[in-house]
């Protein structure tokens, strides 16, 4: 009976072993998927545009909401073999801007005075079985405003300006289905304001069509 309960803590012991590493494994591949990631096509110019993009936030108490007709930027790809890090690009555009009026009243400017503008893609974690570009995958993007990288300026309010990212760097997430389209829903970015007062974020919900198609590589 001894040796029998010694052959079933053996067989025991030899069971947890096997589900240890069975895990150990799957944590180093996890952390390894992304390894050979990187950004399709390398090396290459490409332009993303967004219609009727809308930023909400509060001006002197009332709500407000903006909308722009055309927003577009633009950039070069990281080379092969570089990774998924930040890559800088041109400060983007926004142009015919109004407010509920549907006059011409905003004026958005962007700068690179304090930095560059940066985007980079951020692969899915476990999502190796969904091809790239498929739209199956679940990755994301980020644009990375510098500080004080955008302002926007009303001729219904004048001297009121309110600043984009006043303290350093914002991020700003969206969702992307690998096939060229970039989605911002209700993503928000923080904000200051002088010779007015504003909510301290303004949020963007904005789709951006790439050309040529970018997506991360794995």
């Amino acid at each position: 009976m001894r040796l029998m309960r010694i052959n079933k803590k053996l067989a025991l012991v030899a069971s947890l072993t096997a589900v240890v590493v069975g895990l150990a494994a799957g944590v180093a591949f996890a952390s390894g998927e992304n390894d050979t990631d990187g950004i399709s096509p390398a090396s290459t110019s490409f332009t993303a545009k967004a219609p009727d993009v809308v930023f909400r936030l509060t001006i002197d108490g009332l709500a407000t909401t903006i909308t722009c007709q055309n927003a577009t930027l633009s950039g070069v790809t990281p080379a092969s073999g570089t990774g998924l890090g930040v890559f800088n690009i041109n400060p983007p555009s926004f142009t015919n801007c109004s407010t509920s009026s549907g006059v011409i009243d905003v004026t958005i400017m962007t700068n690179n005075k304090n930095g560059q503008w940066g985007l980079q893609f951020i692969d899915a974690q476990f999502d190796e079985g969904a091809t790239e570009g498929s739209g199956q995958t679940g990755d994301e993007v980020t644009f990375v405003m510098p500080k004080a990288g955008m302002t926007f300026m009303f001729t219904f309010i004048p001297g009121c300006t309110i600043t984009g990212a006043p303290i350093g760097p914002a991020a700003i997430t969206g969702t992307s289905d690998d096939a060229g389209t970039v989605i911002f829903s209700d993503a928000s970015f923080p904000v200051s304001a002088s010779g007015c007062t504003a909510s301290s974020s303004v949020v963007d919900s904005s789709t951006y069509k790439f050309t040529p198609s970018v997506h991360d590589t794995s």
